[in-house]
């Protein structure tokens, strides 16, 4: 019985990680925010980049981020907001998101992601995100 939990719990988080890269980049976008405003900040990115090139090619970058983000959401809280700022498509295979998350007094992150187009799918190739109001312009 114990081994069916496991067994199911497995095919769960394998099929929803499946359907979230088949979505578009800003359904991507929104499910991360999603994630992140319900408090469940531990393992984010390694739940966003599931299945993707990078988490098999760069795992360790993956989990880096996740401590920076878990440090960064314990010092601004939880998003209370977000909004897309940018989708920018950089021909047939590539897109740009930039979006800000609004935190506790409204103190915004400013967020930059490239989706790329593989085997039919869009996935993330990076995430980056920062406190720096001047970085937002670039």
């Amino acid at each position: 019985m114990r081994n069916l939990i496991i067994a199911l719990a497995v095919a769960v988080g394998l099929a929803s990680s499946a359907r979230a890269q088949s979505k578009e980049p800003a359904a991507q976008v929104e499910a991360l925010v999603h994630q992140m405003q319900s408090g469940k900040s531990d393992g984010v990115f390694m739940q966003f980049f599931a299945g993707s090139l990078l988490a098999k090619q760069k795992p360790t970058e993956i989990r880096a981020m996740d401590g920076q983000a878990k440090a960064a959401l314990e010092f601004y809280g939880k998003p209370v907001a977000y909004e897309l700022l940018d989708a920018q498509k950089i021909g047939a295979s590539l897109v740009r998101m930039k979006w800000i998350t609004k935190h506790k007094d409204d103190s915004p992150l400013f967020w930059n992601a490239l989706f790329y187009r593989r085997q039919g799918k869009w996935e993330p190739l990076n995430v980056v995100f920062f406190d720096d109001p001047t970085k937002a312009l670039l």
